[in-house]
């Protein structure tokens, strides 16, 4: 009987190595490529005998990766977009965002994608018409890979239209998993945002110099592996936010400890950066949420808001308040710094003029690295790259059309969590399921509020456009895991 059982198990041994051997020559295949990619930009002069390489590496990947995109190992699918999430905004530059250009890191992270793209349309887009809400972020994200044909910064935008093609289709992906696939993703975001912070904190002590982010106002802000402070800040918040449900779903007083430690790392890396944007989203994603159906809390978040209203009909206590918040808040001990929201106001005021002259259709995908350079620069000559605004972002890439189309999406979201809420939160026995869609619901107050002052999911594809894709696939695939156990409790 045990010789048999031998004999059985043999040929799925065999079957295994073929998809292991796949895999591993993908893997191989796109490293020689990026590799290539960068010798022939470094040397052009090189491309008569790198060319061939080029070419050698690509089949190998092409080959190999046909396998591996059909017959997935079964981690491909949360792993592949988790990893994409963590390495959107990873940079192992000393320096700012904008210090990269045809480097190695820039060409791997572009090949990440078109292998996340490739993955997304063999496995959702038959997927794709089963939602509204789904269809709406993939037609978003169509509009805006269109945009890039006409675009200031075409190559960029171009790429930049790849991602979130590979960001919409995911979504669709996403809805149609069950309820348990749903938790390892959320939990695997949970490990990997913890891991980018860890790996930040041990920078800032071990390598000081290039862990500190001393381009952006402040004095040395920890931007860790990633380009700054204001790309850590809104990852970090993410963490918590996330974490915060992991903890209420764990199993036993280890596990509640490990999610606890990992948040108090991610907290005090959240102090490092001094992203006050971020943290201002974080405390309003826990916030407001707690003031529906908690009497106590919304008595005294409106009682906090009336007094802070009548605090501005005040000029002589305003001014105090202003004086003192900068004492405290401010970088520079400038009241101007917090009322012109560290200089975004004067920002705002230049490139609203620039929308209007393209108002529909904005200037593409990726534009604003060029078009807010251009509109504003300070009396130090320093230019900046985005609108530091979710909104204005929008409409200078895509104008009112492409912004009409998020806009919709995003109310579309919202109503979709919050009937949920509603819904669950007569059934004491989806606990679970009333914890992950609060945690939805968070990370949609976070985005909105975080975005007034960052670009944060609008225009080029970051972390917190994937972020979107999970929230909404879970909103659709919780909402029919829950028809379905009602329809097997009625039957």
């Amino acid at each position: 009987m045990s010789g048999l059982a031998v004999t059985t198990a043999l040929p799925a041994r065999r079957a295994a190595l073929p998809r292991a051997a796949a895999h591993w020559l993908t893997f191989i295949g796109l490293v020689g490529a990026a590799l290539v990619v960068v010798l022939i930009g470094v040397s052009p002069g090189l491309f008569l005998l790198a060319a061939p390489l080029l070419l050698l590496c690509l089949a190998l990947a092409g080959l190999a990766g046909t396998a591996t995109l059909i017959e997935p190992p079964r981690w491909a699918d949360i792993g592949l977009i988790v990893f994409a999430f963590a390495m959107m905004d990873a940079s192992l530059r000393k320096g700012g965002v904008s210090a990269g250009g045809f480097d190695l890191q820039s060409v791997l992270k572009g090949m990440v994608w078109l292998l996340v793209l490739a993955y997304a349309a063999i496995h959702g887009l038959r997927a794709l018409p089963g939602h509204p809400l789904v269809l709406l972020l993939a037609t978003y994200c169509l509009l805006a890979f269109a945009s890039a044909l006409y675009s200031k910064a075409r190559l960029l935008g171009l790429g930049s239209g790849i991602a979130l093609l590979a960001i919409g289709l995911y979504a669709a992906m996403i809805a149609r998993w069950d309820r348990a696939k749903l938790d390892r993703l959320w939990h695997a975001l949970f490990i990997a945002v913890a891991l980018l912070a860890l790996a930040s904190l041990v920078s800032y002590f071990a390598a000081p110099g290039w862990a500190r982010d001393y381009l952006a106002s402040g004095a040395g802000r920890l931007r860790g592996v990633t380009g700054s402070g204001n790309s850590l800040g809104p990852l970090l918040c993410i963490g918590l936010i996330v974490g915060a449900w992991s903890l209420s779903t764990a199993r036993g007083a280890a596990q509640r400890a490990w999610r606890a430690a990992l948040m108090v790392v991610m907290a005090v890396c959240l102090a490092l950066t001094e992203s006050r944007g971020s943290a201002a989203g974080l405390i309003a994603a826990f916030v407001v949420l707690a003031s529906f159906g908690r009497p106590l809390v919304a008595l005294a978040s409106s009682s906090v808001a009336l007094v802070g209203a009548w605090a501005l009909l005040q000029p002589g206590l305003l001014d105090g308040v202003l004086r003192s918040l900068a004492h405290s808040v401010s970088r520079s001990g400038s009241v101007h710094e917090i009322t012109s929201f560290t200089g975004r106001s004067d920002i705002w005021a230049a490139i609203v003029p620039k929308w209007l002259e393209s108002p529909w259709i904005g200037y593409g995908l990726g534009s604003p690295r060029v078009v807010v350079s251009q509109a504003y620069t300070t009396r130090w000559g320093q230019s900046y790259e985005s609108a530091h605004n979710w909104l204005l972002e929008s409409l200078l890439s895509f104008g009112l059309i492409g912004t009409t189309v998020l806009a919709t999406f995003l109310v579309a979201l919202l109503v979709s969590a919050w009937r949920l809420r509603r819904r669950l939160r007569t059934q004491a026995q989806r606990r679970d399921d009333q914890a992950l869609v609060n945690c939805v619901l968070r990370c949609w107050i976070f985005l909105l509020v975080s975005g007034m002052v960052e670009k944060s999911f609008a225009g080029m594809p970051n972390p917190t456009t994937v972020l979107l894709a999970f929230m909404a696939g879970t909103c659709v695939a919780l909402r029919a895991s829950l028809e379905t156990r009602t329809a097997e409790q009625s039957a």
